[in-house]
Order: C-alpha cells, then sequence, then structure tokens
C-alpha cells in the first residue's frame, strides 16, 4: 500500500512542478546557485502561526439529471462540473494553492479507483490539450515496464476539445495502470489523475470512462458570484491576517482598507478628511483632540458605531498579546497608551469617551502629525463581540469599511461585497474577486479570466514596447516606498560606522537597477521618497567606490576583512535568496573580500518574524502609512522604536527627529528632518537601494481604479463603464 501511494505522488510531483513554473518568476534569471552563497538556515513557514480555516465554498454532491445512479461534483469556484457514481466519494482538498490539486473523487473502496484534480496555469495561450498532457507524464518513461495504452483526442459534451493517456508500469507488488486527463480554458489546465491496480482498473473500467466524459466547463460564481458583477483582480496571494492591530506588510493592508475604517483618511491630494468621525476639534494648545462619531457610521451588521468601539479597538491594539510593534508606534503619542503597553494598565487615561457620538483624546504634547498617524489601519475600529468570537475571528469581520467580506477560501480566492450602508459614498461596483491562485497575470488578463493584475518586472519592458498591444492598457503606481539593506547596528561588525559606510560604498546599487529591475525602480540616495514633504531630489548621489570601500574597512576597529566574525544576511525566501540579495553578496565577495552566509525566512511571515531572527543584516521596505518624514525617519530609525530592526542610535539623530515632532512649524520641521536624513545617509544608518513603483495592467471598460496616495488600490470609487 505504502509504495502504491508513493508512486501516486510521483503524479502529484509532476503537476506540481507544472502548477509552480510561474510562481518565483521575479528571481528566475541568471541566478547563482544557492550553494555558493550557502543558505545556513531556512525558516519553515509552517513555524508560523497557525493556518486559520476561513469560510470557504463546499461542493455537496447534488443528483444529476443523467441518472439517480450519479453525483455531480460541481466547483463553482472554478467553474467545472464532473458525474460519477453515487457510490464514489468526493472531497475538496484544503491544499496550499502552489500544489494546484483541488479535490478528489474516488470509489469509498480504498482498493477501488481513485483520481486527483488539479488546476494548473500555463505559460502560454496556445497551449492543447495534448501537449499539456504530454507534459505532465515525462517522469514515468523510465518507470520499470512503462507501455503506454491509448492517447486519444476527445471532445466533451459541450464541444471542448480535451486529451487522455493511458499507461501501466510495474512496481514492486503489482502491475499499475493510470490515465492523465486534460482539459484547456484560457492558460487554465484542468488535469485528472486516476491511478489503481491494472486488474482492479478493468473492473472499473466503463465507470473511469464515463466519469472522465461527463467533464464539462462551466461559468465559475465563486460564492455566487457571476463574473459579470464583479471586477476580478489578481494582485498576490491573500492577506496574511485582516486584524488591523496585528497587520504589519502592505499584502494585507490592502484588504484590510477595504473592510474596516477609522476617524480619518486622506484624499487623493494628501489632504486629512474625516472617515467614522464626522469632525474634530483641537484645544488644550494642541494636545486635546475632541472626535464627534459620524452618525451615519455603522458595523456591516447594522450596529451603529460608537464612541466607546473607537477606545475599545486602540486599547485592544496596545494590549501586548495582541499588539503589535506597529499598532504601539501609531497610538504612543495618547496620554496612558505606554501603560496599556507594558501590562500595567487595562485603559488609557488619555481615551475619554464623553457620550456616545463623542471621544476626547489627549497627547502628551502638541505634534503636527498626530491626526495623520489616525488614518494608519491599527487604529482601525473593530467589533468587540466580533473580536471576542475567538482568535480568528477575522476570518469573518465585522467592519464598517466599504465593503463587506462576501467569502474567502485561504488559498484561492478573496470576495468583497459592496457595503450599500457605508457612511461615506458606497461603491459603485458590487462585488470584487481577488484570484489568489494563478499564472502569469499577463495572460490571464488576456484571456480575459481578469480585470487587472499586476506586472512582474521583467514584463514591464516588453509591455512598453511601441508595438506591444497592451501597452496603453498599463499603468504605474508611484508608491511612497523605501526598500533598504539594514545593518544590526548594536553588534560586531555593524556598530563601526566605518564598516557600514565600507558596505555601502562596495555595492553597484544602479547597476543591481538596471540588471535585474530593467530601470523600472529609482535609485534612493536617502530614505525620503519622492512625493513625501521633506524628500529632497537634490541629495547627493551615494557613489559606488570599491577602493574607498576596502581602506574603510582596513582603518575600521576590525582591520580588514580578515577581522569581521562570520557573517548571515537575513532575506526572505524558500530555497534560493531574491537575486539582489545574491548580486549584493556576491559584490562584497568581489570588492571587499567578505564571505556572508544566507539565512531564509518565508516571505509570507517575513516582516512577522524578522525580529525573532534577524542576523548581521537584512532586507527590509518601508510603505507611508502617512504623508510626513516622521513615519520613515522617526518610525524606522529612532531609538528604541519598534520598528527599529537594526537597533540604530545616534543621539544627535534622536534629537533632530524629537524636535522635529514637537515643531509646529512646517518649514523649520523638514530642515530638521533633511539634517537628520543627511547624517543618517553619512553614518551609513542602512543602505537605501530603491524607491518603490509597481506596474499594473486594467481592463478599459474598468474606470477610475486608481492607487490611492498611500499605495493602496482604491476599490470603491472604481466603476464599470463601456
Amino acid at each position: 500500500m505504502f509504495m502504491r501511494y508513493l508512486l501516486l505522488f510521483g503524479v502529484i510531483f509532476v503537476v506540481v512542478s507544472v502548477a509552480c513554473g510561474r510562481f518565483d518568476r521575479v528571481i528566475r534569471s541568471t541566478l547563482t546557485p544557492v550553494a555558493q552563497l550557502e543558505v545556513t538556515q531556512t525558516i519553515d513557514p509552517s513555524a508560523a502561526s497557525p493556518t486559520p480555516d476561513p469560510v470557504s465554498t463546499r461542493h455537496v454532491p447534488i443528483d444529476s439529471p443523467v441518472g439517480p445512479k450519479v453525483k455531480v461534483y460541481s466547483d463553482t469556484k472554478f467553474g467545472f462540473e464532473v458525474d460519477y457514481p453515487s457510490d464514489w466519494e468526493a472531497t475538496e482538498l484544503r491544499e496550499p494553492s502552489s500544489l494546484g490539486l483541488i479535490g478528489q473523487i474516488g470509489s469509498a473502496d480504498s482498493n477501488g479507483p481513485q483520481s486527483l484534480l488539479y488546476l494548473t496555469y500555463e505559460t502560454s495561450l496556445s497551449v492543447s490539450p495534448d501537449s499539456a498532457v504530454d507534459n505532465l507524464i515525462s517522469q514515468f518513461l523510465t518507470k520499470p515496464g512503462f507501455r503506454q495504452l491509448t492517447e486519444e483526442d476527445l471532445t466533451l459534451r459541450d464541444g471542448t476539445p480535451a486529451f487522455r493517456i493511458s499507461f501501466e508500469w510495474n512496481d514492486t507488488e503489482e502491475a499499475l495502470k493510470s490515465s492523465v486527463f486534460g482539459v484547456v480554458r484560457g492558460v487554465q489546465t484542468f488535469v485528472i489523475v486516476t491511478h489503481v491496480s491494472k486488474g482492479v482498473y478493468g473492473k472499473h473500467k466503463d465507470n473511469i470512462h464515463n466519469f472522465l466524459s461527463s467533464f464539462r466547463l462551466v461559468d465559475a460564481k465563486p460564492f455566487g458570484v457571476s463574473r459579470n458583477q464583479a471586477l476580478t483582480l489578481y494582485l498576490n496571494d491573500g492577506p496574511v491576517t485582516l486584524d488591523p492591530a496585528i497587520s504589519q506588510e502592505t499584502k494585507s493592508l490592502q484588504y484590510i482598507a477595504q473592510i474596516f475604517s477609522g476617524l480619518i483618511t486622506f484624499d487623493s491630494d494628501l489632504n486629512i478628511k474625516p472617515d467614522v468621525a464626522s469632525g474634530w476639534k483641537i484645544s488644550n494648545k494642541g494636545k486635546t483632540y475632541t472626535f464627534t462619531i459620524n452618525e451615519k457610521a455603522r458595523f456591516h451588521d447594522g450596529r451603529p458605531l460608537i464612541a466607546n468601539d473607537v477606545k475599545y479597538s486602540w486599547e485592544r491594539a496596545g494590549n501586548t498579546d495582541d499588539g503589535s510593534a506597529t499598532s504601539k508606534a501609531y497610538l504612543d503619542d495618547i496620554v496612558g497608551m505606554k501603560n496599556v503597553f507594558d501590562g500595567t494598565a487595562e485603559n488609557a487615561t488619555g481615551i475619554e469617551v464623553l457620550d456616545d457620538r463623542t471621544l476626547r483624546v489627549n497627547i502628551d504634547a502638541p505634534k503636527a502629525h498626530f491626526l495623520s498617524k489616525l488614518s494608519h489601519p491599527s487604529t482601525y475600529v473593530v467589533d468587540r463581540q466580533n473580536v471576542e468570537q475567538g482568535p480568528y475571528w477575522w476570518t469573518k469581520p465585522n467592519g464598517t469599511g466599504p465593503f463587506k467580506l462576501k467569502g474567502w477560501d485561504y488559498t484561492t480566492l478573496f470576495v468583497l461585497e459592496a457595503n450599500s450602508d457605508y457612511h461615506g459614498v458606497p461603491p459603485r461596483i458590487p462585488f470584487v474577486i481577488f484570484k489568489l491562485y494563478g499564472g502569469d497575470p499577463i495572460l490571464m488578463y488576456e484571456s480575459g479570466e481578469i480585470d487587472g493584475g499586476n506586472v512582474y518586472v521583467e514584463d514591464v519592458v516588453r509591455l512598453t514596447n511601441k508595438e506591444n498591444l497592451l501597452k496603453g492598457k498599463l499603468s504605474m503606481k508611484t508608491d511612497m516606498t523605501i526598500h533598504y539593506v539594514g545593518f544590526v547596528s548594536d553588534k560586531e561588525p555593524f556598530n563601526d560606522p566605518l564598516v557600514r559606510k565600507a558596505f555601502m560604498l562596495a555595492i553597484d546599487r544602479s547597476k543591481l537597477i538596471t540588471d535585474i529591475y530593467k530601470g523600472t525602480k529609482q535609485v534612493a540616495q536617502g530614505f525620503l521618497p519622492p512625493g513625501l514633504p521633506g524628500y529632497n531630489p537634490s541629495a547627493p548621489p551615494i557613489p559606488f567606490n570599491p577602493k574607498e570601500a576596502s581602506r574603510l574597512l582596513a582603518i575600521s576597529t576590525y582591520g580588514g576583512p580578515e577581522g569581521l566574525p562570520p557573517l548571515v544576511y537575513t532575506s526572505r525566501g524558500t530555497s534560493k535568496p531574491p537575486e539582489d540579495v545574491i548580486k549584493m553578496i556576491e559584490m562584497w565577495r568581489e570588492n571587499l573580500g567578505v564571505e556572508v552566509k544566507v539565512r531564509l525566512l518565508d516571505p509570507t511571515t517575513y516582516f512577522y518574524r524578522l525580529n525573532d531572527r534577524v542576523d548581521n543584516l537584512f532586507t527590509y521596505g518601508w510603505s507611508a502609512d502617512f504623508p510626513d518624514p516622521q513615519n520613515f525617519l522617526y518610525m524606522l530609525f529612532r531609538t528604541g522604536v519598534p520598528n527599529n530592526v537594526g537597533n540604530y542610535s545616534n543621539q544627535v539623530v534622536d534629537d533632530l527627529l524629537d524636535a522635529a515632532q514637537f515643531e509646529l512649524d512646517t518649514a523649520q520641521r523638514l530642515a530638521l528632518y533633511r539634517r537628520a536624513e543627511h547624517i543618517l545617509v553619512q553614518e551609513a544608518a542602512a543602505i537605501p537601494f530603491h524607491f518603490g513603483g509597481s506596474y499594473f495592467l486594467v481592463k478599459p471598460h474598468i474606470k477610475n481604479l486608481n492607487s490611492g496616495p498611500l499605495g493602496y488600490i482604491n476599490l470603491s470609487e472604481a466603476y464599470f463603464g463601456k
């Protein structure tokens, strides 16, 4: 029995290999073998937080019109149906999306025929069913006794072409027989792999034939939503969490911002505007804010939002059990919140509920950026009764945002429904379907499977070619984002600024941007991105100077490369580091004579686990939570702040950042931040790498689908046009 299933998993491996062909595409070209870099440890993603069991569609067998002894397996997520004998069993398999395994149908008798259903994505729109199936069985050609039995071009009942190959081979116990059946729709390939002993196959031949012949493609209706009712997007593999208090990465915040809301937000011109607060008054020399709650604000279940909901949400976010470094950074100005953070108090004295519609907030000093901080998702309002349902309450969130969660299958789909009772302007598109599993976004776009999607860097040059038909449908999102290489500055060897600066000057950042990102990113000369107040377009370039880098390392306290301790770079990755990390390590080896090993963390949970795993260097990125330099320089480099992952500390920088926090004159504030940024670059607090920017394809009939000022796609203002 073990050997039989081992061979079945061989079939699975082939399908998996095809399914995963595009998932690591950003780092696939000209990669240096990982063995040369010596990955010291890959952190198993299973060590991350337990996976919740969100709301999902289920396949309930129903009587088929073809006869009482046949059931129907109906997959509404991907759009297909197949008939099977009533004494067989059908199961939806909840596997990680990259496997492509979506279901199993087979005899209730474990020795009877079993079939596995897969959905894989092709790398071309011109793949035929026969070539797709041929690709899947190549590894079996060398199996003992392999013999191909049949090869058939088929036509399904609805006229769709299909293909099937049957073959047999011998394991150590008995002769085995299998068939691989394939159907192509666009870039989707539906595959059914049937496997059983040769003798049993013969007994069930008619059932297997009828089962495969009944396969038919239908319109997908995930959670009952038709394609023509929804905006369908493919951005990523979905949120890590929907809990505003613990979210720490942009991917999750994109989804959270649709379902939840806070007291204030920003318009497209970066002006503060009310959200669940209808207005506010500032008194006590800038230290007291009195908010009026919008009387139209309601949770998705219809309950009115009141001031006490805001107080509960903020104090919960500051709780040491539930809170995150992010939420603490955005609520620390409020009087008494530090006591909530350290667990010495349950309530913050600076948050007062005057009545259901009035909330008074006292902060520790006048700060020009305080209101802006209240736009961050970590300050969003949650429903206490919802939270108290259990640790994964957020899989069924009761928010106050423009969209409600219609349904979420953790590995494949995330569907939003417009909130018709939204206190702002209700969304114009009734549903938004996020596909969390797929292939090449461009091919999915061209086949009509999606209305919009992110474009990989290596495809941008091709799409912007003057002869490409998709050129006019490609738009660029300029995000207020900085990507940099961090140093752990409180331990050897990067406690010496000369070593940090040597590492900074030893890499050719411009070449990396050109070679890896094809010039689609802007080289960063500082830490404040374009579009942000305080950005300095005239900042002097950070040079690539290997000779000076070697000199600095030689005169450092470590006396050159031979005096350095072993170095480890913490990076995102599952089997190998991203190409930019590989190239930087090569440059440090070539220009400084330094060897750097790599530790990989699961990309999905990287920012949640980095503080516990960071070694000597690390990859980091930061996106504007509100448009103020405080959000970058203070949040990332002030001594002791939670997001200062590298523990950089400089008293002069701290004094400048503290003074800027309390300075109410805009010009003087920005001058203080620019001085601080200059020191950070000169001391190589980190290595600025590049500023953000991403590319997006969208169908012409989707109007007003724009990136918001802080990088989130603005779904609530999009609409269907002509």
